[in-house]
């Protein structure tokens, strides 16, 4: 159950950093000239106004999950959420 929660977080945080090292250069290129801003603003504003719910069939369409893909993912947050239960009951009654 640990392992799991750590594995999580090192992907998070492994994540932010990728995204950090790409979107830092990125985001002061196109404050510093004008024709990288105009390039890439139209990708930019694109994403800005979309709620976040409306990612995840974006994620899945980019990701490419198929059915299968998607029932294992439930089937493995049922379980997470099963082990979740039980270590809740396992505290002193």
């Amino acid at each position: 159950f640990w392992l799991d929660i750590l594995i999580t977080i090192w992907r998070v945080f492994g994540g932010f950093v990728l995204a950090s090292i790409v979107a830092v250069p990125i985001g002061i290129a196109m404050g510093a000239w004008k024709p990288v801003e105009a390039f890439l603003e139209p990708f930019v504003s694109f994403a800005r106004y979309l709620p976040a719910s409306a990612f995840i069939p974006l994620l899945i369409l980019w990701a490419d999950l198929d059915r299968d893909d998607q029932d294992d993912l439930e089937h493995r947050a049922d379980e997470d959420h099963q082990k979740l239960l039980e270590f809740a009951n396992a505290g002193p009654q």
